[in-house]
């Protein structure tokens, strides 16, 4: 039984709250790009990275993406692009931020998460490397008071935890 509307309306609204997040995400990349910076987005979901590609190539910036939806051959060709500075975004699987390095790059956008500290610890490691410049600049777009948050924030302490039992 439904109480708080349909499924129609349930749907509208989780529309609402994924579009309120590109639209974060997209104010960003046009920041770090009027200081002539390149970015690294990184997602858990697909359809988020295609509505991000969708977005950025009709605003006309060029854009580079390793995910699942390309053969891994092809995820080296378009990693040599954003290094050799042909494209001004790099979008990647949240999955694929493990093999690729970045490091003159120095802005980093986590767009959705897997709920492990593991895979988000690996994609902010695609520009925090011992040859990247300083200060890197990495934001994870969250939505406040949601199950997403509540999860970020347990993994977090997971992972300083685990951190301090290691030292």
């Amino acid at each position: 039984m439904w109480t708080a509307g349909g499924p129609d309306e349930l749907l509208d609204a989780r529309r609402a709250v994924g579009e309120a997040r590109v639209e974060l995400i997209l104010s960003l990349v046009r920041d770090i790009l009027a200081h002539r910076e390149q970015v690294v987005i990184v997602c858990a979901r697909i359809g988020q990275t295609d509505h991000l590609e969708k977005r950025l190539i009709e605003a006309g910036i060029p854009v580079s993406r390793i995910d699942s939806t390309l053969t891994p051959e092809r995820h080296t060709e378009q990693a040599n692009l954003f290094k050799a500075g042909r494209t001004a975004v790099q979008l990647m699987g949240i999955k694929c931020a493990q093999s690729h390095s970045f490091d003159r790059c120095v802005n980093l956008i986590v767009g959705s998460l897997e709920y492990t500290w593991g895979t988000f610890d690996q994609a902010s490691g695609r520009i925090d490397r011992v040859t990247s410049r300083l200060p890197m600049n990495i934001w994870c777009v969250l939505h406040e008071n949601s199950y997403e948050e509540i999860m970020f924030d347990g993994c977090a302490t997971k992972g300083d935890a685990a951190t301090i039992c290691l030292r």
